[in-house]
């Protein structure tokens, strides 16, 4: 069975469709929300060289 998506899940994949736009979370909380994604396999999240970046999956898109 598939697990829906809460409010806040929901609304941290549209900003990471949006592209990420700076501005729209006040402090670095979405960070845990993206790991719960990851774990979901709804986005990518990569930690190289010291940068933070996700994406949405193709299951993120859907």
């Amino acid at each position: 069975m598939e697990r829906q998506v809460n409010e806040r899940q929901l609304s941290v994949l549209q900003w990471v469709g949006a592209g990420c736009p700076a501005g729209v979370w006040e402090t670095t909380s979405y960070k845990t929300t993206c790991q719960a994604l990851h774990n979901r396999g709804l986005v990518t999240v990569s930690r190289k060289s010291g940068q933070w970046s996700v994406a949405l999956t193709s299951a993120g898109r859907h």
